[in-house]
């Protein structure tokens, strides 16, 4: 079996006592989710998730130390080919919004309205250890 790994953040921002989650639409569907994309060579997972961050919607973040989540699932159906996802918390630094080509949407909700916004189960899943870790 093939396996294939990607990384990304859960991107967060501070309104008064209010934290948003960032989520994302790309261009090819009509789901909604996490910045993300595949680790390049000599890339750590890190590195790949603000990289990916960036390209995609050019924000500047900070990860938060003590947080690393994966959630894995099978691209195809015949499970020939696993994918690992790792995830960060990304709090943002700078605020102006540039889209890349590659997004159709995206949008700032509060945990209730991402819960309900989100489009996978695992995506769910994380958003919400992400919410605890935050409220710890």
């Amino acid at each position: 079996m093939k396996t294939e790994k990607s990384c990304g953040g859960i991107v967060f921002r501070k309104i008064g006592w209010n934290i948003e989650f960032l989520i994302i639409q790309q261009k090819q569907g009509s789901h909604w989710f996490f910045p993300k994309g595949h680790i390049e060579d000599n890339e750590s997972e890190e590195q790949t998730a603000l990289r990916e961050i960036y390209e995609e919607t050019w924000f500047h973040v900070d990860i938060l130390p003590g947080f690393r989540e994966i959630f894995s699932y099978y691209i195809d159906d015949t499970k020939s080919i696993e994918k690992n996802v790792v995830f960060f918390i990304c709090e943002i630094v700078s605020w102006q919004l540039i889209m890349s080509d590659e997004l159709q949407n995206c949008m700032w909700l509060d945990y209730e309205q991402a819960m309900k916004t989100l489009t996978h189960d695992n995506s769910k899943a994380v958003l919400t250890k992400a919410y605890n870790f935050l409220s710890l």
